[in-house]
């Protein structure tokens, strides 16, 4: 027992690092959506979008990282993952999505558009497993290496 808490705690910074590097991934993967959903034309010029999506992150972010983090998803050596880890991912992907769908019409008049939502979990189910992996077997190499 007391050695399973000194591993939890061991490896608190691999996960809060992954943590971090999934609410960049979510960011940057959210703003491709809003992209694709409006053409991008001049989507970014438009300072209406950025407007409406800072706080629509405020949600969005606890949400994801919540779901991710009770469903195992930092527990998971992803230069190891199969298609179970991934199937894992799309089904935590897809509740997190029909979370902050079910905030947004319960608290918000004007909910997001539901494709910059399904956009943007697609994304992230993409984006995640590559950051991931390459960024836990450069951890690997450091605690090997050292």
């Amino acid at each position: 027992m007391q050695q399973d808490s000194k591993q939890i705690i061991k490896g608190l910074p691999r996960r809060i690092a992954l943590m971090l590097l999934d609410c960049g991934l979510i960011v940057v993967c959210y703003w491709l959506a809003v992209m694709l959903r409006f053409d991008s034309g001049d989507a970014y010029r438009r300072v209406e979008i950025v407007r409406a999506m800072a706080p629509m992150l405020l949600y969005v972010l606890p949400i994801y990282m919540i779901v991710f983090w009770f469903g195992g998803l930092y527990e998971i050596m992803w230069e190891y993952a199969g298609m179970r880890d991934l199937a894992r991912l799309t089904c935590l992907s897809g509740l997190a999505t029909g979370m902050i769908m079910l905030f947004d019409l319960i608290y918000h008049n004007r909910p997001i558009s539901g494709a910059v939502l399904i956009f943007g979990a697609v994304f992230n189910t993409a984006a995640i497993p590559v950051a991931s992996g390459s960024h836990g077997a450069g951890y690997q190499g450091q605690q090997a290496g050292g």
